[in-house]
């Protein structure tokens, strides 16, 4: 946890606060967290930056088409 998380662009999207099963939630900031599905994890830069595969303005669009998929029950 605590993982630096990269745009593909290599641009900082913050942090990673918690995990779930399908996702990684990520902070930037003091009221701003995202939920970023496990799978557009491209790769890992060393032992603690997670490199995901879309670019830093995309970001609310993957949180919002990630949240129109989930059934919660």
């Amino acid at each position: 946890m605590n993982r630096k998380v990269l745009s593909n662009d290599l641009q900082d999207l913050g942090h990673v606060v918690a995990i779930d099963e399908e996702s990684f939630i990520i902070s930037r900031g003091d009221d701003n967290e995202y939920r970023i599905p496990k799978w557009r994890v491209e790769r890992l830069l060393g032992n603690d930056v997670l490199v995901v595969d879309f670019r830093i303005n995309d970001l609310m669009l993957v949180e919002l088409a990630s949240l129109s998929y989930r059934t919660d029950e």
